[in-house]
């Protein structure tokens, strides 16, 4: 099973740097790096459909930021979290395969956050947070920011 793998920490301690190094290094032809703002505002824009073609257009995805970007948007009325729909997007592409018992996933996705693993489950629920846990190797950064 290939996961995908989630950097957290304070501020400034490297995160996005591994994780840009780990998109520019992937050979996987179909990727994708995007902000978890970025996310939020094509969910703004183009609603379910913009944040389905992120993940049906990509078959490795690079989250950066995720609890910065706002929870809900609108999109002519439709209210919904592009985070939670995008992870869950990608979850729903997962296969069980029939001679193993845990699950091989399509598409990998990376992410990157400030937020600790029990802010993560709050903001976003246990639903989705049980889906990263299972997607993902979760890598804690630690150390003094690089920015003082």
């Amino acid at each position: 099973m290939k996961k995908g793998k989630f950097y957290y920490g304070a501020p400034g301690v490297g995160k996005s740097t591994r994780l840009r190094a780990e998109f520019e290094a992937s050979d996987c032809p179909l990727k994708a790096f995007r902000t978890a703002r970025e996310v939020a505002l094509v969910g703004n824009m183009k609603g379910l459909v913009g944040i389905s073609n992120i993940v049906y257009n990509a078959m490795e995805i690079f989250v950066d930021d995720i609890g910065h970007e706002a929870i809900t948007v609108n999109n002519y009325g439709t209210v919904f979290s592009p985070l939670s729909e995008l992870i869950q997007a990608q979850y729903d592409e997962y296969q069980k395969d029939p001679d193993q018992k845990s699950p091989r996933f399509e598409r990998t996705m990376h992410f990157t956050s400030n937020l600790t693993p029990e802010q993560l489950r709050t903001r976003y629920g246990d639903f989705i947070f049980d889906r990263l846990v299972e997607m993902c190797e979760w890598i804690h950064i630690e150390g003094d920011s690089f920015r003082k």
